[in-house]
């Protein structure tokens, strides 16, 4: 089946021609055969259907449309998707362009022949019969490519010696389109070979002439010089003449895989046609592909351009834009004798050689607008790709494509592309970990296939060992020159000094992410300047911004910029981020445990929160940063936080190899008394999988207790329950009353969810008479403050009163407003269910006033 859109539209099956129905309906094949495989939505049909005022029933008049052609060309042809139709038959327009472009591409005898080919596609006026505003605007645009072709043709004729042959086409060309440049300068051209100059020169007279009544404008320097060279009688070498069409481009990458959304958006983006003229940005770190995937929109787009495609790599600019000016202007014809010596006298020279002309320019690694200005064409008919390190600010009008890193099934498909699916599909796992250890990088997946395609029989797994190691990564990642390190290097070295020390320092980080106020600490600087180069360093594609104030490592980068750090500096920052998360961490103490932290302060900073709510919200968004940071510190930095750990985990000496599980303790204990359960169990069950029970029983017993709790307040009674009688054993173990007194007040909370009141009630006062022969009195104020819930769940108020009235004292001596408050307020319920109204608003107000400063009332 083809379809004919270069004269009246038709669909041909073989030899037979069906019938297409109304003009409407046959509008609304031509948008969906023009869209080239594109959706075309629902509303979108509308306009083009009836552009001024749709009826109301349009969309059924649509649905109906294209349920017609369905029926006459085959269900299969169009197919209804998210958001619209698409139809991807084969159409005499596609063919056409297809020839254009491997038209620009072949020299000139076979140039000419499939140009030939192309121009006999056309049977008339394009989409003829067709109404609407929207079907004239298309027959314009092809009608404007055809007559690019004609020229493009006319060039070739030329160029083969048959000057004579095209005067009468060329003169009655011109005669249709007097304003057209290019045809002035082909039949400047033709007739002065012709030996007819007289003839040539008045063409030129009267284009000029023209040109000044209806514009004002004088013509371009192109025309002119072909006019001063005829007129001085020498050769015509200038731009525009036979054979000077530049096709630039490099070759396409053979094996381009993936991102099949941003091609197509960037190619939507380059059509021109409309005021304007297209310049689009693609930003990214090195190696994400800018380069690569520019290369290859600019091919899949090159058809449209006949007039020439121009490319220059900047290198990050060390390319001046007058040393890149005046290879254009060589490329476009001009001698060097004839390119003006100063930049914006070159730059003036390109656009009015480009006006009204359709040419692609390529500027490849740009390191910043300023190079930039000066390389733009001045027409709507051409466009321009850019594509830089740095995110360009400042070029009017143009449209930034950040890149984002490679998904791990496009990664696995360029892997397999290179070195075959075969080896791919016979050691897929080792693929799969060779694409994850290149971090989504199309570089360094590019590296790892070349390394294996120059080496059939080495084995997938064998090089996924030597990258599984990060510290030698960044090293192995090298295919002959070609690294990743030397690719980042570029951007790299282009830092100013500050900007340099912090893409270093920053990098040392631990956790998922970076806040700016821990990276603030790590370069000791003020948050704003912090702030600051982060952003900059955001600008030039060397970190990620994740959320406002938040920021990201791509994973190789960060292994680059540690291998950069000094060993000096490198420890002091170290050292400034672990007294940063340490300094929360106590903060958090101060607002949820104070009975851990002496009123009179531990002598060592602490952030300060407002209240519980701001202390949680400071846990829930840091503690994956913070473990993470403490896990990697050494012992020079955790000996100042022991006596603080000691008193929350109860255990006197916090050596090294449980200090990272002593302060997941101590954050998912805060966690809990916040109410903040997901939080207490994640920090609580990475605490437990980092201790030794069998070497700590004491701190693996004070886990398993509070994780019990925190599972019973989830309702998880199997799991907290299992937990509480673990922690029993290892407090046995231990013979420590305090392990022992937390897991049987684990236990009773376990049976108080579970609606095990008895029960509860006796773990409960078994745990407190654990504290008081253990000689910690103080403590069984804990249990204390649960066994008054239970006496209220059992309808025993005075039981509750009593249990309050002598623990409350006790949770003030241990320096515990939340304990004292929380049982304040049981005592006011208690007192409600005796009937005291006015006991009961005593309490409750006493209560209040002491949790008020924490935002923490029951």
């Amino acid at each position: 089946m083809y379809f004919e859109l270069l004269g009246p539209v038709r669909c041909l099956r073989g030899e037979e021609e069906l019938d297409l129905g109304s003009p409407q309906q046959r509008l609304t094949l031509a948008a969906l055969l023009l869209a080239g495989g594109r959706v075309v939505g629902s509303e979108q049909l509308i306009d083009i259907v009836w552009p001024d005022a749709p009826p109301k029933s349009a969309v059924n008049v649509v649905r109906q449309y294209l349920s017609r052609l369905r029926a006459i060309l085959g269900v299969e042809m169009i197919e209804s998707v998210a958001g619209g139709y698409r139809c991807a038959g084969t159409t005499d327009v596609a063919d056409f362009h297809r020839l254009l472009s491997e038209a620009a591409q072949a020299p000139v005898a076979e140039a000419h022949t499939l140009l030939h080919r192309a121009l006999e596609y056309w049977r008339g006026e394009p989409l003829a019969g067709l109404p609407g505003a929207w079907a004239q605007g298309q027959r314009a645009r092809l009608a404007e490519t055809r007559l690019v072709a004609l020229e493009s043709r006319v060039d070739a004729d030329l160029a083969l010696g048959r000057h004579a042959e095209v005067i009468a086409e060329l003169s009655t060309l011109h005669a249709a389109h007097p304003m057209r440049e290019r045809l002035s300068g082909q039949l400047m051209l033709a007739l002065k070979r012709a030996g007819r100059q007289a003839e040539a020169v008045a063409v030129y007279t009267d284009t000029r002439l023209l040109l000044a009544e209806e514009f004002g404008v004088d013509p371009s320097a192109e025309l002119a010089a072909v006019y001063q060279q005829i007129i001085a009688d020498r050769p015509i070498i200038a731009a525009g003449a036979a054979g000077l069409r530049p096709a630039q481009l490099p070759a396409g990458v053979p094996d381009f895989t993936g991102r099949p959304d941003v091609v197509r958006d960037l190619v939507e983006q380059l059509q021109v046609g409309t005021d304007t003229m297209p310049v689009v940005g693609v930003s990214g770190p090195g190696g994400i592909g800018k380069s690569t995937l520019a290369i290859h929109v600019a091919h899949a787009v090159r058809e449209n351009f006949p007039d020439g495609q121009l490319y220059a790599n900047l290198r990050s600019g060390d390319l001046a834009p007058q040393e890149v000016l005046a290879g254009f202007l060589r490329a476009l014809g001009y001698a060097d004798r004839q390119i003006p010596p100063a930049l914006p006298e070159r730059a003036a020279l390109l656009r009015s050689l480009l006006a009204d002309k359709r040419v692609l320019v390529v500027l490849d690694d740009v390191a910043d607008s300023g190079q930039v200005e000066p390389l733009l064409p001045g027409s709507a008919t051409c466009a321009v790709i850019i594509t830089s390190r740095v995110r360009p600010a400042g070029i009017a009008g143009a449209r930034l494509t950040i890149l984002d890193l490679l998904p791990a099934d496009e990664g696995l498909q360029l892997l397999g592309r290179v070195i075959g699916p075969a080896r791919v599909m016979a050691e897929p796992q080792a693929a799969a970990d060779l694409v994850k250890a290149c971090g989504g990088l199309p570089l360094a997946v590019r590296i790892v296939a070349a390394r294996l395609a120059a080496r059939p029989s080495m084995r997938l797994e064998a090089l996924a060992v030597r990258l599984a190691d990060a510290q030698r990564r960044i090293n192995e990642l090298k295919a002959g020159q070609e690294t990743v390190a030397s690719c980042f290097a570029l951007g790299y070295e282009q830092l100013p000094p500050e900007q340099a020390r912090a893409f270093r320092l920053l990098a040392l980080a631990e956790g998922p992410d970076l806040p700016v106020e821990a990276a603030a600490a790590m370069l000791d600087v003020a948050l704003v300047e912090a702030e600051e180069l982060c952003e900059a360093l955001v600008d030039a594609s060397l970190l990620e911004t994740v959320a406002p104030g938040r920021y990201h490592y791509h994973d190789l980068l960060r292994l680059y910029g540690r291998s950069l750090a000094g060993g000096e500096e490198q420890a002091a920052a170290s050292q400034r981020i672990f007294e940063h998360y340490m300094a929360g961490i106590r903060g958090v103490c101060r607002v949820v445990l104070p009975g851990f932290v002496h009123p009179a302060g531990t002598g060592r900073p602490e952030l300060s929160f407002s209240g519980a709510p701001a202390a949680r919200a400071w846990m829930r968004a840091e503690q994956a940063n913070a473990a993470a940071t403490i896990a990697s510190s050494g012992r020079e930095g955790l000996l100042g936080e022991v006596p603080l750990l000691a008193e929350v985990t109860g255990v006197a000496e916090v050596e090294d190899a449980i200090f990272l599980p002593a302060v997941l303790l101590a954050m998912g204990l805060g966690a809990q008394r916040m109410s903040a359960t997901d939080e207490a169990i994640t920090l609580l069950s990475e605490a437990l999988a980092q201790v030794d029970a069998r070497a700590h029983p004491k701190l693996s017993a004070m886990i398993h207790a509070l994780l019990a709790m925190a599972l019973a307040d989830d309702d998880s009674i199997t799991d907290a329950r299992r937990h509480a009688e673990q922690g029993l054993k290892l407090g046995r173990l231990a013979g420590d009353p305090h392990s022992l007194g937390v897991n049987q007040m684990a236990l009773g909370i376990v049976c108080f969810r579970a609606g095990e009141l008895d029960q509860a009630a006796e773990h409960l006062l078994v745990s407190a008479e654990t504290y008081r022969q253990g000689g910690l009195p103080l403590r069984a104020a804990w249990p204390a403050n649960r066994l008054m819930l239970v006496y209220l769940a059992a309808g025993r108020p005075k039981d509750a009163v009593a249990v309050g009235e002598e623990a409350i004292p006790m949770a003030e001596a241990m320096h515990d407003p939340l304990l004292a408050g929380r049982m304040l307020a049981r005592l006011g319920q208690a007192w409600e269910q005796l009937g005291d109204t006015q006991q009961a608003r005593r309490r409750r107000t006493e209560a209040a006033t002491v949790l008020l400063p924490y935002q923490l009332m029951d």
